[in-house]
């Protein structure tokens, strides 16, 4: 399992500064190809009972939101990309401040 998630690492980790553009699949194909390898290897070792029901409700729960991967993955680059002046993400209660926290992204911002 570890031979397997090294081989595919450097791909997913290739893919990451392209994720928006042309290297989405790539991304999202490793990346499943990690997770879903990883717990079904696990629910073959032998693990107790508490940690067999953890892997398996993980190993429902990746195929489920797979579609999802791959949709996005599947859609044009500039449909991912957060569009300028609009949130790219939003948060309502920061701990501690009590303000809420918002943030937007713009192309040429880092």
């Amino acid at each position: 399992m570890l031979l397997t998630v090294m081989l595919l690492g450097p791909f997913m980790n290739a893919a990451i500064p392209r994720a928006f553009g042309d290297a989405g699949r790539v991304f999202v194909v490793t990346f499943l190809m990690i997770h879903l390898g990883r717990t079904v290897w696990l629910l073959r070792v032998g693990l107790d009972r508490r940690n067999q029901e953890h892997w398996r409700r993980v190993l429902v729960w990746f195929p489920v939101a797979a579609p999802f991967w791959l949709t996005g993955a599947a859609v044009d680059g500039a449909a991912r990309r957060p569009q300028p002046g609009r949130p790219a993400y939003r948060t309502g209660y920061t701990p501690g401040c009590g303000t809420v926290v918002e943030r937007t992204m713009s192309r040429g911002a880092s």
